[in-house]
């Protein structure tokens, strides 16, 4: 049988903050032995990169009073007879927030 593990709240946590969790481990003819650690969860916005045209969406977590990391934006899938971009936009976010791919035909 192998150990048991009990953690201290027994709740699930969405909101931000810090909180100090306990974990127990018993085990029989072992001694018990308690860990603690801190959950940090921040607030944050939702960053959406969408390329329509071949249905992929990234999503992109920003803490709030941050700014987006440029090497966090996805590299674009490139389709033939189309140059693909991302449009200009501030990298400040300030709320969630969907970035649409631009597609721009490629004229013979």
């Amino acid at each position: 049988m192998g150990a048991t593990v009990t953690y201290s709240p027994q709740k699930s946590f969405r909101e931000a903050g810090t909180y100090e969790i306990t974990a127990t481990i018993e085990m029989e003819g072992y001694k018990t032995k308690t860990m603690t650690a801190k959950l940090t969860i921040y607030d944050t916005y939702t960053v959406s990169f969408v390329q329509s045209r071949i249905s992929r969406r990234t999503i992109v977590y920003v803490r709030t009073g941050e700014t987006l990391d440029p090497n966090d934006i996805p590299d674009l899938v490139q389709i033939s007879g189309y140059t693909v971009s991302w449009p200009d936009f501030d990298l400040t976010i300030t709320e969630d927030v969907e970035i649409q791919a631009v597609y721009t035909e490629i004229k013979d």
